[in-house]
């Protein structure tokens, strides 16, 4: 991904944290939990917010900049890194909005497992297997 659509993405949106290779934290945020040898992203946006995901897709599919979507980074294959595309680092978007009547919940797209666990059972609750 060229640097003149990070930089224009970023002007669009002055929020939304864009990582690219040339920070010191670039190999720290892309690190994947399992496959160590995953591709390397042009850059690593990290929503944090529904807005700044819809931004995003819009904005990728319009300049025809592929993307890859990455939650807990667990995937046995690093599936959520694709060399050259700008992946979408769901981590910060973690939220748990569990309903009134606490049959349902709702979660950011960057929970992971143990978290969601916590947020549950400090209201009694479990997930299902």
């Amino acid at each position: 991904m060229a640097s003149d659509l990070i930089a224009a993405l970023q002007s669009q949106h002055p929020n939304l944290p864009i990582i690219t290779p040339a920070d010191p934290n670039f190999e720290a945020t892309r690190a994947c939990f399992i496959k160590k040898d995953a591709e390397v992203p042009s850059a690593i946006a990290r929503p944090q917010n529904a807005e700044h995901v819809q931004a995003i897709v819009k904005y990728c599919t319009k300049n025809g900049v592929d993307f890859v979507v990455r939650s807990g980074g667990h995937d046995c294959d690093g599936r959520s890194q694709v060399a050259g595309a700008l992946s979408l680092d769901m981590r910060d978007i973690k939220h748990v909005s569990i309903s009134a009547d606490e049959k349902t919940a709702s979660v950011g797209g960057g929970i992971i497992f143990r978290d969601l666990a916590k947020e549950l059972d400090a209201r009694g609750l479990i997930t299902p297997v």
